[in-house]
């Protein structure tokens, strides 16, 4: 298989995933069983609230937390391939600021999830 094919098969796939995340969308927020998110966001209902403070002793946790995710981990080992060995520095710009954007747009799905699932008892 050729790498024009291989990149538009994964392109797809890519195009298929957040097309399914956001199909679920609407329904887990109409959900009956699940309160509003922006309730839950501050109060105690069903857990404690799902958006809070860092606290100092916690600090360097998320700092390491905040760290490994913007620096990469080992699931960012294919995004640093395809970038070092991009043809040119234009492509491998091009590249990081696309995959930023699509990074923002793909994780909007996820914390809406994660939301209605702290919103429902």
């Amino acid at each position: 298989m050729s790498n024009e094919k291989i990149k538009i098969k994964a392109v797809n796939k890519l195009k298929s995933k957040e097309k399914n995340m956001w199909v679920c969308v609407p329904f887990l927020m109409t959900n009956p069983h699940s309160l509003d998110i922006s309730l839950t966001a501050y109060n105690q209902t069903f857990q404690a609230p799902w958006v809070g403070t860092v606290e100092l002793d916690q600090a360097g946790k998320w700092f390491d937390d905040f760290m490994l995710l913007a620096l990469g981990g080992l699931a960012y080992q294919a995004f640093y391939q395809r970038i070092l060995s991009a043809s040119s520095y234009t492509q491998a710009q091009v590249t990081c600021f696309a995959s930023s954007g699509f990074c923002l747009v793909l994780g909007i799905p996820s914390i809406l999830v994660g939301a209605v699932a702290a919103s429902t008892g």
